[in-house]
């Protein structure tokens, strides 16, 4: 893995101290990472490779902005309406998902996982993007955020 140094204010760096569960080169490095892609969306490509690259990159910030979306509805979720019961049954629903490897499909799915098919609650606003991959990873993200405060 290649290193480089940066530059940040005094104050900035006092700030971070303060959190020290941060992994702030990790930080950094995504944050590089979203910058370049960003970059690589309004190139001009030349050849097919480049314009595979420009669409991964486009796909890229896309689900960037959808899982951002998914996390902030989720926290807003556990927040304001869910109740014990339904955080703890997603978050066994999640264990299980990290032994099997089978993630939530739809939004569907995962109202019956929160709900146990209790089909007169929604999570969603018909306008959230309930079946995109990267919403529902970041829902479930933000919600469990949430839950992991109350355990």
């Amino acid at each position: 893995m290649a290193r480089m140094n940066i530059s940040i204010s005094n104050d900035l760096k006092q700030r971070m101290d303060t959190h020290t569960s941060v992994n702030w080169s990790q930080t950094a490095s995504e944050s590089f990472e979203k910058k370049i892609n960003e970059i690589e969306i309004t190139l001009e490509p030349k050849n097919m490779a480049e314009a595979i690259a420009r669409l991964k990159a486009s796909k890229a910030k896309y689900d960037d902005a959808v899982q951002t979306q998914g996390h902030q509805d989720g926290v807003g979720w556990a927040m304001k309406h869910a109740t014990y019961e339904e955080l703890n049954r997603l978050n066994q629903y999640y264990d299980e998902f990290m032994q099997n490897g089978h993630f939530i499909e739809s939004g569907g799915e995962l109202e019956d996982i929160v709900t146990g098919r209790n089909y007169d609650i929604e999570l969603f606003d018909d306008d959230d993007p309930k079946d995109d991959p990267s919403y529902l990873e970041g829902f479930v993200d933000g919600a469990l955020d949430v839950f992991s405060k109350v355990d």
